[in-house]
């Protein structure tokens, strides 16, 4: 699901970008640079926060299975099995 997710976020972001190269020196030269910059950085904020207040995102909790050790492999030569045995 969270691929599914991500592939959507990448779509709509790259599709809005020729949007946003052919709008920006429009409202810079409709309005400076100040005003769309800061309607920018409240959009920007505001996504943040509704992102973060929604349940499904604040509620994410990772679980850890239950044969893995808390601190994991101590090296990379434990986690990768042995050639000649088979095991790490």
């Amino acid at each position: 699901m969270l691929a599914r997710v991500s592939s959507y976020d990448w779509l709509v972001s790259l599709a809005a970008q020729p949007l946003g190269v052919i709008l920006a020196p429009i409202a810079l030269h409709a309005w400076g640079a100040r005003l769309p910059l800061a309607l920018t950085a409240v959009l920007v904020a505001t996504v943040c926060v509704a992102a973060a207040l929604a349940p499904g995102v604040r509620n994410l909790r990772l679980e850890q299975p239950a044969d893995t050790p808390v601190d994991g492999p101590r090296s990379l030569r434990e986690a990768a099995p042995d050639k000649a045995t088979g095991t790490a």
